[in-house]
């Protein structure tokens, strides 16, 4: 995380699903999940994979 700059983000790994805030909070039920959530908490993008996954970072991350 810190060699991709990415410590910003909120990371989760398979010990912790379902007992975090995070999973509790945006209601993760199944791995893999993925969303993106702005900086107000709401959620922009979910389940993206590839392609897709990296023209929306590309677009939101500036």
């Amino acid at each position: 995380m810190r060699e991709d700059k990415t410590s910003q983000f909120i990371h989760t790994n398979i010990a912790d699903f379902g007992k975090t805030e995070a999973c509790k909070y945006y209601q993760v039920n199944a791995i893999p999940a993925n969303m993106l959530i702005n900086p107000e908490g709401r959620i922009i993008a979910m389940d993206l994979r590839g392609d897709e996954l990296i023209k929306t970072l590309t677009r939101v991350i500036k």
